[in-house]
């Protein structure tokens, strides 16, 4: 959802601590690195971006939207004002068209006046003949050769899928929509089954045990398994937040089968292992229901 604008930050951006002062309950500081550092960067950007107003290229032509602003900007006493510094071409530019001016722009440019690495720099890679691209993944690490030039990439796909669909099964479970959220759960559970990447699947087995705990008394079991399992994946994963969250769900479902004690021993060592984040919803959860066992 991005419209296009890429103006530099200013100078004084870089040091809002120093500008500004310290401000109560803001954690403001300055930036380590200054605009000088980033302006190599900045000016390689806005040649291959195609920024208006920047190396040669014309202002942006002056909608309505724009008119509207800086005639109220004009009014309020504003003297520095343009249309300049976004990402869509003015006039024809690296073989994209001009803007039309039909608007839309956060949901894409269907004149491909707007920079986008889908239709300005995908096309310039796939020609090459030295591209594979891949959906729904996420590079993990650039390979160098000896000469320190890129040489490939280790990536994880579709690491993010699994990730979606807990949470597509989380607002089914508040929603009391059990057996969409036991299908959302399936399918996150699927994808990890077939691509070996488990980062999610101690939360997927929690959630899963959650829904079939509140869907029915009779799950007990099959809930009681799916929370053992997501114990074990995140121990072993060392993941201390989804050991909690499973922790927590199997507690909670002991507690209504009349077993608060053996409840309270599985999740008050894993509760007391964390120092802090004592304000964050898995641990108010946890903390709440052990003072219910308690």
């Amino acid at each position: 959802h991005w419209g296009g604008f890429a103006a530099r930050w200013q100078a004084h951006e870089f040091n809002a601590r120093s500008v500004y002062g310290d401000i109560a309950g803001a954690n403001l500081i300055d930036w380590p690195i200054s605009l000088s550092d980033l302006e190599p960067y900045y000016a390689r950007a806005e040649v291959n971006m195609g920024v208006s107003g920047t190396n040669g290229l014309p202002e942006s032509p002056k909608n309505n939207n724009y008119k509207v602003i800086a005639q109220g900007a004009r009014r309020a006493g504003y003297t520095k004002f343009s249309n300049n510094y976004w990402a869509i071409n003015p006039v024809p530019y690296d073989g994209r068209n001009a803007c039309d001016q039909i608007g839309f722009c956060f949901q894409g440019c269907r004149s491909g006046a707007k920079w986008s690495t889908l239709y300005a720099e995908i096309p310039k890679a796939e020609a090459t003949g030295h591209f594979e691209l891949r959906a729904e993944c996420m590079a993990l690490q650039v390979q160098h050769d000896p000469s320190g030039k890129a040489s490939g990439e280790d990536a994880f796909g579709p690491i993010l899928v699994p990730w979606f669909r807990v949470m597509i099964a989380r607002v089914h479970a508040d929603r009391r929509e059990y057996e969409q959220g036991l299908a959302a759960c399936k399918a996150a559970l699927a994808v990890m089954e077939t691509t070996g990447a488990r980062q999610f699947e101690a939360d997927a087995l929690q959630v899963k045990g959650r829904l079939l705990s509140a869907q029915s008394e009779q799950n007990g079991r099959a809930a009681e398994d799916c929370f053992g399992r997501a114990l074990e994946v995140a121990r072993g994963q060392s993941a201390k937040s989804y050991e909690l969250r499973a922790a927590t769900g199997l507690a909670s479902l002991w507690r209504d089968q009349g077993r608060a004690a053996e409840g309270r021993d599985l999740l008050a060592p894993i509760y007391g292992w964390f120092s802090e984040g004592f304000d964050t919803a898995d641990l108010i959860e946890a903390k709440a229901l052990l003072d219910e066992l308690n």
